[in-house]
């Protein structure tokens, strides 16, 4: 903060921000207040901060350095600007009607102006809010150059505070989910779509319409203000649920499930955002790594599972066996994608190559099946009962997995694959208009 050129700052994309976070704080708080069975305030005010308040620092932070610092240098500091949004304006109101429903539920009388004075408190005491105000003091005096000693010991202590911040975010993870299943997840699933999808959505949108001199800054403006909404809800907000006793298990499990959900969902932003800075000829090479990333990570993810099942023994009800099915049929579409990024099926020889488009094919086929037989499944269990749903699994077995080898086997005897450069970059339709007229016949089977 004490280095930033504020002449450089788009204030523009900083009134985007605020608008977004204002209509997702001000349009939870009031649909929470609608909705909620019996009138309570103070879950309004939590609800309101937990989709707001982003882990600016410890997640946000190392992501937007390694993402912004060759190309765009100045975005990481906007963080310092992005976080009092929160801290000094919304979380606020949050704390506010926290109070007052302590005071209803306590039946204090303690004077209104006592809760504003400590709210106030509060938000100016935060390590965020000074260090911020201190780092523009900082950059009035020093004229955005710091001492050579004042800057070392700053570049050593702000070099650690990631490592740091993550391990004490692993930390409080760890046990904040007991008992929450079926019904009681509803809500957090809620605020966890507002928070990883409403809000970037809504971020991207008005960065788009209000910031931005150009195109292209419009562009990375946008892309980051999409980035900056993924990023998970912060700790502390558990921390003010427990100090207020309000919806402290939904929280935590809202905090955790968040958490690990807006991984993929950052990753993938993360990957647009790189495309912007490469040039067009290269976009081939960089979407085969990125299949390649999602392969793997998809792989891994499916034995852990089938290993989880096999241990369990969860396979041996009609429903978990159809998943499993469904399970086998993705991870042999991971297979195949790993081997067509590994394997240049333009050179190499032809059983191989049959090999890798076999796999693909046959896992992509049969995850429609095995979909359609999951629901089926479901069916015939709440109609004629699970004894008779565990008959039907073999013969599900042998069509989900036997209609679509046959139809990969046709299309490789019958039809030709020329492996030209153009058919080697789609994945999806290696045997071009043939392959897609049977993708077509195979969704509307399963479909119908």
């Amino acid at each position: 903060m004490a280095q930033l050129d504020f002449s450089a700052v788009d204030w523009y994309f900083l009134l985007a921000l605020t608008l977004a976070k204002g209509l997702i704080f001000f349009a939870v708080v009031v649909v929470t207040g609608l909705v909620a069975k019996t009138q309570n305030i103070g879950k309004a005010g939590l609800f309101g901060i937990f989709c707001t308040q982003s882990n600016d620092f410890a997640l946000g932070y190392p992501i937007v350095v390694a993402l912004y610092k060759n190309h765009h240098p100045e975005l990481p500091a906007y963080l310092y600007l992005l976080a009092p949004i929160s801290l000094v304006l919304l979380n606020p109101i949050g704390f506010l009607l926290m109070e007052f429903q302590k005071k209803r539920d306590e039946k204090e009388n303690a004077k209104d102006g006592i809760l504003f004075r400590k709210i106030f408190a509060g938000v100016a005491l935060n390590p965020v809010v000074i260090m911020t105000v201190l780092g523009i003091v900082a950059n009035l005096i020093f004229d955005k150059v710091l001492p050579p000693v004042l800057e070392g010991i700053l570049t050593v202590l702000g070099s650690s505070y990631s490592a740091t911040a993550l391990f004490a975010l692993g930390l409080r993870l760890v046990g904040k989910v007991h008992n929450l299943r079926g019904p009681s997840l509803v809500v957090p699933g809620i605020l966890i779509t507002v928070k990883s999808l409403g809000l970037p959505l809504i971020t991207r949108e008005l960065v788009s319409a209000l910031a931005g001199s150009n195109t292209n800054e419009t562009s990375v403006l946008s892309n980051f203000g999409f980035l900056y909404g993924t990023i998970p809800t912060a700790p502390t907000v558990f921390v003010f649920a427990a100090q207020y006793n309000l919806e402290v298990d939904l929280i935590a499990a809202a905090m955790v499930i968040g958490t690990f959900l807006s991984a993929p969902l950052m990753f993938i932003s993360a990957k647009m955002v790189t495309l912007n800075s490469i040039l067009p000829s290269s976009y081939i090479s960089e979407l085969s790594s990125f299949l390649l990333h999602i392969g793997v990570i998809g792989l891994v993810s499916g034995v852990w599972v089938f290993v989880l099942f096999l241990m369990a023994r969860r396979w041996t009800k009609a429903p978990q066996f159809a998943t499993m099915g469904l399970l086998l049929s993705q991870m042999l579409s991971c297979i195949g994608v790993v081997l067509w990024v590994l394997v240049d099926t333009r050179t190499c020889n032809i059983q191989l190559r049959y090999t890798q488009f076999f796999i693909l094919a046959v896992g992509v086929f049969s995850s429609r099946f095995w979909t359609a037989a999951l629901a089926v499944t479901l069916l015939i269990l709440a109609r004629r009962g699970h004894a008779y749903a565990l008959q039907w699994r073999w013969k599900m077995t042998g069509i989900c997995f036997g209609i679509p080898s046959i139809l990969v086997l046709v299309l490789v005897v019958i039809f030709n694959n020329t492996s030209t450069d153009q058919n080697h970059q789609d994945i999806n339709f290696q045997y071009g208009t043939v392959q897609a007229v049977v993708a077509i016949f195979v969704l509307v089977s399963c479909t119908g």
